[in-house]
């Protein structure tokens, strides 16, 4: 390990490249996105492209709580 790894990793901090960040305002700026937009868009591929983007969705969204119900005394 070097250095500068062994010492992010001592203090729990993942050291992230500058490029790989991404905020919400420049994502769709992004030209990979762009490009994808791009390629379902003149391949007709709307429906499948929402169908497979629900899935992803779907699977890394965490499951809601439940309430528990709140116990009456009488």
């Amino acid at each position: 390990m070097s250095k500068v790894e062994n010492s992010s990793a001592e203090s729990g901090q993942v050291k992230v490249p500058e490029s790989v960040v991404m905020t919400v305002k420049n994502f769709r700026s992004a030209s990979d996105i762009d490009n994808f937009y791009r390629y379902i868009n003149d391949n007709r591929l709307r429906r499948e492209a929402k169908m497979i983007l629900d899935t992803v969705v779907k699977a890394i969204t965490p499951p809601k709580r439940r309430r528990r119900s709140k116990r009456v005394v009488h």
